[in-house]
This record gives C-alpha cells, sequence and structure tokens, in this order.
C-alpha cells in the first residue's frame, strides 16, 4: 500500500485529486485502472483525542467482572 498527501480541488460540482507520477508509474496505473482509495482527514480527530476522558465511578477490573457475571 502507498500513501501520500493531496489536496482536493474543486472540479464541477465535485472534489478532486491528482495521484503523484511516481505513483502512476510505481503501480502501473493507467486511466481505466480501478484503485481503492481510503480518505482519513488529517485534522480530524480519531479516538486517541477521547481515549482516557471518561471516567467510571468503579474501577476497570470490578467493571469487568460486572460483564463477564452477565455473560454466564
Amino acid at each position: 500500500m502507498t500513501s501520500f498527501d493531496a489536496t482536493p480541488r474543486k472540479w464541477g460540482n465535485s472534489l478532486g485529486i491528482t495521484l503523484p507520477k511516481e505513483l502512476v508509474d510505481a503501480q502501473g496505473l493507467t486511466e481505466k485502472s480501478e484503485i481503492h482509495v481510503s480518505v482519513v482527514h488529517k485534522n480530524r480527530k480519531g479516538l486517541r483525542h477521547v481515549f482516557g476522558t471518561l471516567k467510571f465511578d468503579k474501577p476497570t477490573q470490578e467493571l469487568l467482572d460486572e460483564i463477564e457475571d452477565d455473560w454466564k
């Protein structure tokens, strides 16, 4: 898998990105190639942002024990 940074630009009523020539050559891409694109917004905060922010009245192990008891 290859990744790169791109800035979307207005393309009609849509947004478009251009693929770097090095990527196109390295992957052997053509106009008819089908590719999979994953979009990850750099300015969005993921789960790491909220990790540790939730506070519980009970210790974690006690909560896990209760969950285990409910499964039985």
